[in-house]
């Protein structure tokens, strides 16, 4: 039986989505993320977005950020006026 998770992991710090089949063997990786520092991830409900926080765009703290599941359309949600 082939099991294929689909996954959205932090590396360092970038954001990479790919596909994890039978054991620990990835495939198709490709990276969303470039500059900041990002981390967190994680997919919505409906698994067509990935939440994450970032640094992004010379941001002082993590702030929280939705792009489409292609990395599209990344852009900030939260006010940008907490600190973590």
């Amino acid at each position: 039986m082939l099991l294929i998770r689909y996954f959205a992991a932090v590396a360092g710090v970038c954001l990479c989505v790919g596909a994890a089949a039978a054991q620990d063997h990835l495939s198709n990786l490709k990276q969303l993320t470039s500059g900041g520092q990002n981390a967190e991830a994680y997919w919505s409900p409906d698994g067509k977005r990935i939440i994450f926080q970032s640094t992004r765009d010379k941001l002082e703290c993590d702030q929280i950020f939705i792009m489409n599941e292609d990395g599209s359309d990344p852009h900030m949600v939260s006010t940008g006026k907490g600190r973590t």
